[in-house]
């Protein structure tokens, strides 16, 4: 079994666009809840386009994460898990999504290249 590399691979134009996508996502949630490896949000069920939108996005720099989305009494339930070691990814976004209000504030690092990489 392959090591798991618990690194973002979002370009700083795809985190511009996560950005303004988190911003209008936000606002949105309406519980949060941390349990272990998962983090468990629910949002109204007008949110579905953009709740989906971001797992599609969060799913291509971040393929660690695993990503559930269920309605139920009209509510939207989106679950992410990680896999054991990834506990600070999911403390990062977990931080994202408990925002109190003030912008977000996110800072990229660029990943060293892979041996063999150009």
């Amino acid at each position: 079994m392959e090591p798991i590399d618990f690194a973002c691979t979002i370009d700083p134009a795809g985190l511009r666009q996560r950005v303004d996508q988190l911003d209008s996502l936000v606002p949105q949630v309406l519980t949060l809840r941390r349990d272990g490896s998962t983090l468990a949000l629910e949002f109204p069920a007008e949110a579905v386009q953009d709740v989906r939108a971001f797992v599609v996005e969060e799913s291509r720099c971040c393929p660690f994460f695993a990503f559930e989305v269920d309605e139920i009494d009209q509510r939207l339930r989106l679950a992410i898990r990680t896999p054991p070691g990834g506990a600070a990814m999911l403390d990062a976004l977990h931080a994202v999504f408990a925002n109190d209000g003030t912008r977000h504030r996110v800072r990229v690092v660029p990943r060293p290249a892979a041996s063999g990489d150009p």
